[in-house]
């Protein structure tokens, strides 16, 4: 799932860290390292990728305060500001989609902002259940770095 340029992006990361490994890389992407790189480089900026993933590390804190009977969580990701907004909702699954959609519809997406719709039991649930909201991306930050520096 996901756009065709983040798919693209994570092919080439892929990659990269396949080299790193000395295992065999994603089919499609460039055999030669320098063009690796350059295309790694240039997904990389256009995406803003540091900024998003740097986004998605402050999403746990705004969580942890979040209401204790919440079913459904929307979270909106700004990663210029590096703020993540949380809106919290009971069982009206219906007005969590339509602000979903409402929001998706009035995003700066020139500016990496993004939105998701989630459900969950708990906090804790949530948690478990979409990881990459919460695990720390500063290894996966380093390994781009990495690879980009070659």
């Amino acid at each position: 799932m996901g756009s065709d340029d983040w798919k693209r992006f994570f092919a080439l990361m892929g990659s990269a860290i396949a080299i790193r490994e000395n295992t065999p890389q994603v089919p499609g992407t460039p055999e030669d390292q320098r063009e690796l790189v350059d295309e790694l480089q240039h997904h990389a900026k256009t995406l803003k990728v540091h900024d998003i993933l740097t986004g998605y590390g402050f999403a746990v804190f705004e969580l942890l305060g979040e209401e204790k009977g919440a079913e459904v969580f929307l979270l909106v990701l700004d990663p210029t500001t590096k703020e993540v907004d949380v809106t919290a909702y009971g069982q009206d699954e219906l007005k969590a989609e339509s602000e979903y959609l409402d929001t998706e519809r009035g995003l700066k997406r020139e500016h990496g902002q993004q939105a998701v719709l989630v459900s969950a039991e708990s906090v804790s649930s949530l948690k478990r259940a979409y990881p990459n909201y919460f695990l720390d991306t500063g290894a996966f930050l380093d390994a781009l770095a990495s690879a980009m520096a070659k």
